[in-house]
């Protein structure tokens, strides 16, 4: 071809399709903070992606006061082409407040007393008047706490009349 040279050129594009990988925590119980209707969860997710590098962001972020109930965190994988991939898992917080019972001074006819613990949880009062009998327990009062302190009557007691607070979940 005597010295002559042919000089070709075309152009390659690589185009990344491939949806990162989100990796979420087994969903997560936990009690509720010290005198507080919340708790504060940290948690880690992860993404990986054939790139290499995906950036993972999640909505509530770790560290978020979480309120009592059922809450789902949805966490988003983006690699450095714009994909995308999402997963999610569940926060669970579970009110761990005990209620705190005190006797009113001058106790007298209906009898009272109060019931302290976080505004908002749900409670029973039950009451029994011979702990040896086999006799359950019966319900002197319901209510959600609207303050962190509500008093109770009972307008019938007996000499022996046994009181416990119970947290309704």
């Amino acid at each position: 071809m005597g010295g002559d040279a042919w000089l070709a050129s075309f152009a390659v594009i690589v185009s990344d399709r491939e949806l990162p990988k989100v990796f979420c925590p087994n969903n997560i119980t936990v009690p509720t903070d010290p005198g507080q209707t919340n708790a504060v969860v940290y948690f880690s997710a992860l993404a990986f992606d054939n790139s290499g590098s995906a950036a993972v962001t999640c909505t509530p972020a770790p560290g978020t006061a979480f309120p009592i109930g059922t809450n789902t965190v949805q966490c988003v994988g983006v690699d450095p082409s714009g994909n995308g991939a999402t997963n999610s898992f569940k926060i669970t917080v579970v009110n761990a407040n005990p209620p705190l019972l005190g006797v009113l001074p001058a106790a007298a006819l209906p009898f009272q007393f109060t019931i302290s613990g976080v505004a908002g949880s749900h409670y029973q009062i039950q009451y029994q008047d011979d702990l040896n009998s086999t006799s359950q327990w019966q319900l002197l009062q319901a209510f959600a706490l609207s303050n962190s302190v509500q008093t109770v009557n009972d307008a019938t007691p007996t000499n022996h009349r046994f009181y416990r607070a119970m947290l309704v979940p």
